[in-house]
C-alpha cells in the first residue's frame, strides 16, 4: 500500500465507552491526501474486543481514498451517514488494514460494554510521524532496542528528526 520504506507513525488505543453515542466525523488520518508519490498513511486496527454494528464500528467510504479530497471539502456534514458507507466489524483478534486516506470515522457505542481496538499507524519515510517516537522514548529505552526496531521507529533518521520535530500535524478528523 505504501511501498518500501515505512515507519511506525503512532501506536494507540481507541476505547469507546458504554453508551458513548457520539461518532467521529468522516476524516482522513493526519489530514492526509495522496501526493505525487502516492499514498503515505496506513492504519492497522487490531480488534481487542468484538466490534459489532452496535458498539462503535468504523464506518468507511469505499474508494474515497482516490478522490484526493477531504470529506469536509465535499460533504455538507461529515458527521451525517453517507449513502456508500460500509461498517468494519469483526471478532476480537481480527486485524483490519486500511489505507488511511480512506474517509472513515468511528461510530458511537450503543451497548453497556466498552469496545477497544489498538491502532498501529504507519507512514512513508518522507512524512512526519504522528507521534515523534524519538521524543517519546527515553534514551535508556532507545539504547535497548534492536536495530530493526530502531529502524521501524526511525530513531536514527535525521530526515525524520527534521520532519517530526516541526509543529504537530493535526488529526484528520479535525480538518
Amino acid at each position: 500500500m505504501l511501498g518500501n520504506g515505512v515507519k511506525l507513525s503512532s501506536l494507540n488505543v481507541r476505547s469507546v465507552n458504554p453508551f458513548w453515542t457520539k461518532s467521529q466525523p468522516l476524516h482522513a488520518d493526519m489530514a492526509a491526501i495522496a501526493d505525487e508519490n502516492g499514498y503515505w498513511v496506513c492504519n492497522l486496527v487490531w480488534m481487542i474486543d468484538d466490534i459489532t454494528r452496535d458498539n462503535g464500528p468504523i464506518r468507511a467510504i469505499p474508494g474515497s481514498h482516490r478522490l484526493r479530497k477531504f470529506p469536509s471539502d465535499v460533504l455538507s456534514d461529515p458527521q451525517s451517514p453517507h449513502p456508500d458507507e460500509v461498517l468494519i466489524t469483526g471478532k476480537a483478534g481480527t486485524v483490519a488494514v486500511m489505507n488511511a486516506h480512506l474517509w472513515h470515522g468511528g461510530l458511537g457505542n450503543h451497548t453497556a460494554s466498552t469496545r477497544t481496538a489498538l491502532h498501529a499507524f504507519y507512514c512513508r519515510r518522507d512524512k512526519p510521524q504522528q507521534q515523534y517516537q524519538k521524543k517519546l522514548l527515553s534514551s535508556a529505552t532507545q539504547a535497548r532496542l534492536s536495530a530493526e526496531l530502531r529502524d521501524l521507529l526511525a530513531l536514527d533518521d535525521p530526515v525524520n528528526d527534521e520532519l517530526s520535530g516541526r509543529p504537530r500535524v493535526i488529526s484528520g478528523f479535525l480538518k
